[in-house]
């Protein structure tokens, strides 16, 4: 579900990627920005493989029982308004793509978008959305 805050539009996760077996950690009607929920389906759109979007209440929990295939995930603890981090990877070998093809698409979504985005190009590293000055400090 889309709603517009004064602020700015954004999608509920409940609706939209919540994992089934989300942990406690998941804060329900967690919200995300649509212009980075665009950048996922984005990205997922441009890879030739089965991907699937989820969020979750940790790192643990959102990849824990993923059996196959790639994924894009993030954690739904707080609403992820102004910066989202987003993580990605792949169940089992049998996937076509690397977790650097899923990152790059991340980016060139992101980038196509018109989103701020960070990435250093490191696959042990999750990929920002948006404002990652908060962290320069």
């Amino acid at each position: 579900m889309r709603k517009k805050t004064a602020r700015m539009e954004t999608v509920s996760t409940d609706e939209t990627h919540k994992k089934d077996s989300a942990c406690a950690l998941y804060e329900q009607g967690h919200e995300i920005a649509a212009r980075f929920h665009r950048v996922l389906i984005a990205a997922r759109d441009a890879l030739d493989a089965d991907v699937q979007i989820v969020a979750g209440g940790c790192n643990g929990c959102v990849t824990y029982d993923i059996q196959a295939g790639a994924y894009i995930y993030y954690v739904a603890q707080t609403h992820s308004l102004d910066r989202i981090f987003i993580g990605y990877g792949t169940a089992d070998s049998d996937t076509s793509v690397t977790d650097q093809d899923i990152a790059r698409a991340i980016v060139t979504a992101a980038e196509r978008l018109d989103v701020e985005v960070s990435w250093k190009g490191d696959t042990d590293e999750k990929v920002c959305l948006g404002d990652v000055t908060f962290y320069n400090d």
